[in-house]
């Protein structure tokens, strides 16, 4: 560590040399296919290997909703698009939502007997960005793959948007395109669709209020060009969700595109000649409120499209589905090429007072000068819970209204829910209820003239995205091959979030004839998938596949419900990890996880990837393990204390494991957890005083191990001295911090944190001080080294590293040749998420952070010399790197990664490769005293 006379002459030589080293360059060669033929990484990289830790894959302790019971409840990360191989009957590609291309030979093993998960493999790691978007198979060649990136995570972080991977080998190897039109640092354009035929790649890109456009190229040595405009296309649109072939027709293609923002150019569009020209069919859907309505969008009214989808049958019979406010809003299908369309019912099922059929309404009235239409139930609605908040049903559906008000309004159709206030009382009314646009969500139907017809059905329902998140991609639709007008439809988080439709039925009824469940009742043994659906196929056996959060699921006679569900994640590792932390006592790891809960390993590290358990379901969020120094007294084992929050508020638990990895118990409960209410000096909840949802900052002091820190985000930092019991505010420190560092050996009361308004510290026990000096305003991640707490290392979101050896009072920035870090695409290692101390008594000690944007991975610096950065090993995988941890008694050090789970590197004292000088790094500045 420089003393502080060396830091000041280090400032001197830099003020001095900085005109000369600004001049120095960078050398350069031709690389491999997966580094775009750029530049090298030139910073160096250590010999180590990262081992994957899995999850592979993720289990619960007792057999879930999946079939065969031995694999029951299996799951990974999410995965965005399914499709089948052409060339093997049971093999399949998948392209996950930030893991990459996967492919496995036999997804049917799982149906043999005895039953074997699938096994699946991934050559895309080393690729700039594993975010992909789309995925598609050449008709004329099985061996061409192409697929595009684009954000389509439920939450976290991405890789880069914009790019084409090609491969011609079927998935053996990659080439990479970055074309000015689809990435540059002016645009990155998020790809929803990819075909590919021959030479010729289309591409759809856009997000949900966004702009989009069509992008063909028709060599693979050319560039890509704009559509816009150009042969019927409009100039300017908004998302282009969906691009598919008609396998009917070569050259064939339809391309599903919302409006601009006035309201101009969305519909569904067809080309004949492979892009050349196109032509609107959706002009021909004969509903008033049909597919160009439906897909019109004004940002300034705050009304866009979430999503929408296109499935086709091999007859060239097409389906498309439209969600807006997270549900779907429309469905219509064409078997001419879109001469004509008919639309379908929605799914849902009856809910509240209609559940037995559809309910008279006592009126339906709108009082002059206002836009709101009431509809008077007459008796208790069931849909207003003791709070007045809405719940249940998110539809109604009017039918019989006479003609409503001078312009003879309609008012026979599907319209969302509203409460409605009693004026006398300002309470929500347990029996009348307003209507609200099924496309808008706005009050009635814009009209403002006095209205009252007093007879008419209504019947409230919820539809099959009762989670309302079709925004993240959670809607897929797909046609059954082998029976003409049969269609699959999918959401997320409703007792029917997959569905079964059949066209040739008729429509208008609620509960709708056309559309039944294929999960959980509607199966032979009760199972489901995980319950976000992005994707869905149908297989030449008439099996249908569903791409989802918790990966590939396959179910077996979806046209009856004699059928059930089967997980295919197999040994496939795309679960996208936010914290991280090992199990000190066990030597095994837990995390939280998107959508996939906080699993744990099921034994100690080494030895590879291994199966994890499930601790928590839903949202997995912080994590903390410690030794709480204790004795099982049975068994007589070391025991662990393991904490976790998830999804919601008041998720927090302390989990007992013991060195074996066992769950034990709490005295006397029949739970393997206690729940923690944290209980404040005033006697409150923590929870009533705090806001403490969603909270990922959650932190041990390992030289204290009964005190647990957490990040709230209201008041600030609460330090619980007995292992989350009861909490105490730290005066002075920051709100939503979003990293925190607690304890050295001589001072258990040190603390460093980063949150809202910097960085902040102390010394003994108390509050905590405002770093004032530190001169960055992006702090994300603070470490302080194990024997001192005057020095601590802070990261920033612009990739920077900076340095205090006196308490804060001065800063050195040490980011040094990080900004040299390269992955062939990137220059600069950004928001660095996470940093660690490592603690050397013989090799020197070394600072580790974790960078997820740009050239992200691990990085490595010696403490002794500052701003030298190496890469940590040469195969960790491509997809943000979010989180680390490391124990000191093993020299491990453990990586999380959103989209390839957990990475462990052992000797980490030992990695002391020098740096290859091959880059001068730009003029910096190296302090900013306070």
């Amino acid at each position: 560590m420089l003393s502080r006379k060396e830091r000041g002459g280090r400032r001197f030589l830099l003020w001095i040399l900085g005109p000369l080293v600004a001049l120095g360059g960078c050398s350069t060669k031709q690389t491999d296919e997966t580094d775009l033929g750029a530049k090298e990484q030139n910073l160096g990289t250590t010999p180590a290997t990262w081992p994957s830790l899995g999850p592979q894959p993720i289990k619960f302790p007792v057999p879930d909703r999946t079939l065969p019971g031995q694999f029951g409840g299996d799951s990974t990360g999410a995965v965005e698009r399914v499709l089948l191989d052409p060339a093997n009957p049971t093999g399949a590609y998948v392209a996950s939502v930030n893991g990459g291309v996967w492919k496995t030979a036999d997804y049917t093993s799982i149906l043999a007997v005895p039953a074997a998960r699938p096994s699946w493999v991934t050559t895309t790691d080393q690729l700039p960005s594993l975010s992909l978007g789309d995925l598609a198979i050449d008709p004329l060649d099985s061996q061409r793959i192409v697929t595009g990136t684009g954000c389509v995570t439920s939450g976290g972080l991405c890789g880069e948007d914009g790019l084409i991977y090609l491969s011609t080998n079927g998935g053996t190897s990659w080439t990479t395109t970055v074309d000015p039109l689809l990435h540059s640092s002016a645009a990155k354009r998020k790809i929803q669709g990819i075909t590919v035929r021959g030479q010729t790649i289309l591409v759809a890109t856009g997000a949900a209020a966004g702009t989009g456009g069509i992008y063909r190229r028709t060599s693979d040595a050319g560039s890509f060009e704009s559509r816009a405009g150009l042969g019927g296309l409009p100039a300017t649109m908004g998302a282009v969700f969906d691009l598919v072939a008609d396998p009917s027709e070569p050259g064939a293609y339809y391309a599903l595109i919302t409006s601009d923002f006035v309201g101009a150019g969305g519909g569904v569009y067809r080309t004949a000649d492979s892009g050349t020209t196109w032509a609107r069919v959706s002009d021909n859907d004969a509903n008033p409120r049909g597919l160009n309505v439906a897909l019109s969008q004004s940002q300034a009214l705050g009304q866009w499209v979430d999503n929408a989808r296109l499935a086709i049958a091999p007859t060239g019979e097409l389906f498309v589905v439209v969600a807006r406010r997270g549900r779907a809003a429309y469905i219509a299908h064409t078997n001419d090429g879109g001469a004509s369309w008919a639309s379908m019912d929605l799914p849902g099922r009856l809910e509240g007072a209609s559940a037995a059929g559809p309910v008279s309404v006592v009126s339906v009235s709108r009082a002059a000068g206002s836009s709101q239409i009431v509809v008077d139930c007459g008796t208790a609605h069931g849909y207003v819970d003791a709070n007045g908040n809405l719940f249940g049903a998110d539809h109604v559906r009017l039918r019989n209204v006479p003609a409503f008000g001078p312009a003879s309004e309609d008012l026979n159709r599907d319209w969302l829910l509203g409460r409605y206030i009693e004026p006398t009382t300002g309470a929500a009314s347990t029996t009348k209820l307003t209507l609200l646009d099924l496309y808008t969500g706005a009050e009635g139907t814009g009209a403002t003239a006095a209205a009252t017809v007093t007879s008419g059905e209504w019947a409230g329902w919820s539809g099959s995205n009762l989670g309302a998140q079709a925004v993240f991609s959670h809607l897929a639709i797909a046609v059954d091959p082998a029976s003409p007008g049969r269609v699959y439809l999918a959401g997320d988080a409703s007792p029917i979030f997959v569905a079964r439709g059949d066209s040739t039925l008729p429509a208008g009824q609620v509960p709708s004839a056309q559309w039944s469940g294929v999960v959980g009742l509607n199966t032979a043994n009760d199972t489901a998938p995980h319950a976000d659906v992005r994707d869905l196929l149908v297989d030449a056996s008439g099996r249908l596949l569903a791409a989802t959060d918790g990966g590939v699921y396959l179910r077996t006679n979806p046209s009856s419900n004699n059928g059930d569900w089967y997980s295919l994640a197999g040994d496939m590792i795309t679960a996208e990890m936010l914290t991280v932390a090992i199990d000190r006592v066990s030597n095994g790891v837990l995390g939280g996880l998107q959508d996939n809960g906080t699993p744990a390993s099921d034994g100690p590290m080494g030895g590879g990837p291994q199966e994890w358990t499930q601790i928590e379901t839903a949202d997995g969020r912080g994590v903390a393990a410690v030794d709480a120094q204790a004795t099982d007294p049975v068994s007589g084992l070391a025991l662990s204390y393991r904490y976790t929050t998830w999804q919601g508020e008041n998720d927090f638990r302390r989990h007992v494991f013991d060195s074996s990895s066992t769950v034990v118990p709490p005295a006397g409960s029949s739970l393997p957890y206690v729940n923690l209410d944290f209980v404040t000096p005033g006697g409150q909840l923590l929870r009533d005083v705090d806001d403490i949802s969603w909270m990922e900052t959650l932190v041990i002091n390992h030289f204290a191990p009964d005190r647990l820190l957490v990040g709230a985000k209201q008041q600030g930092i609460w330090e619980s001295m007995d292992r989350g019991d009861t909490a105490a505010l730290i005066v002075g420190s920051p709100i939503a911090a979003t990293s925190i560092a607690a304890g050295v050996a001589s001072n258990v009361e040190a603390m460093w944190a980063v949150g809202s308004g910097g960085v902040f510290h102390r010394f003994a026990a108390g509050g905590m001080t405002r770093a004032t000096a530190f001169p960055r305003p992006d702090p994300l991640a603070v470490a302080m080294a194990p024997s001192d707490a005057q020095v601590a290392y802070v990261t920033t979101a612009g990739g920077e590293v900076w340095v205090t050896t006196d308490g804060g009072a001065s800063w050195d920035s040490v980011t040094g040749d990080l900004v040299f870090a390269s992955d062939g695409l990137h220059w600069g290692a950004r928001r660095l998420r996470d940093v660690a101390y490592v603690e050397s008594a013989s090799g020197g000690d070394r600072i580790v952070v974790a960078a997820s944007e740009g050239a992200n991975g691990a990085y490595m610096m010696a403490v002794a010399h500052p701003g030298a950065w190496v890469r940590v090993g040469n195969n960790l995988p491509r997809a943000p790197t979010t989180a680390l941890d490391y124990n000191p008694a093993t020299d491990v050090l453990v990586v999380a990664t959103q989209g390839r789970g957990a990475w462990s590197v052992s000797g980490v004292t030992e990695l002391n490769r020098p740096p290859r000088a091959e880059c001068t790094p730009p003029r910096l500045s190296a302090s900013r005293g306070g």
